[in-house]
């Protein structure tokens, strides 16, 4: 699953996006692209935050849906291309578009305009996890440090042998952590 909340023009402004959902019988036309999303283009489900009244009105415009592409017309909907990365290269950072794309009734969650409150209650978890889980890379990381400090290989200690080696900004890092 991923989060289609965030749009290139408008960035963490998520009220002032324009990806769209007009009513229609039994269900809403989706309409325009949200990126950049983790897990965009692998997800079967995204979870995409639509403008479902005027903007005017404010928080209460936007509705929050639960696309399951495995139900969509493949020919109203595409992956937009992959955010080439540093580091997390394996990560598919990428986005997704809609063009008059039929979602039913059943994939709103909430009622109409209930969709920034959901999507606010849903970061107090995520964003609570992820400071866990960079904590939790932390460890991870001076743990590695520690065990490369003191096993040998080729001849010499790993973090020597390692192409950052000794002397790289990443093995300073690690050094200050096991410090």
């Amino acid at each position: 699953m991923c989060l289609g909340y965030s749009e290139k023009a408008h960035g963490a402004d998520l009220v002032g996006g324009e990806l769209t959902a007009t009513r229609v019988e039994g269900g809403y036309l989706l309409n325009g692209e949200k990126w950049p999303i983790n897990r965009a283009t692998i997800s079967g489900v995204s979870y995409i935050l639509a403008v479902t009244a005027d903007p005017k009105d404010g928080p209460k415009c936007l509705t929050l849906f639960m696309v399951d592409k495995r139900e969509l017309d493949e020919a109203n909907y595409y992956n937009l291309p992959k955010i080439l990365t540093h580091g997390i290269r394996a990560s598919d950072m990428s986005g997704i578009g809609f063009k008059d794309c039929f979602v039913p009734d059943s994939m709103r969650l909430g009622a109409e305009g209930d969709g920034l409150e959901i999507a606010l209650k849903g970061f107090q978890i995520t964003r609570t996890l992820c400071a866990a889980f960079s904590h939790g890379a932390g460890g991870v990381g001076r743990l590695h440090a520690g065990h490369c400090g003191r096993r040998a290989g080729h001849g010499a200690a790993l973090v020597a042998a390692s192409p950052i080696g000794p002397q790289g900004r990443a093995s300073q890092h690690l050094g200050r952590c096991r410090g």
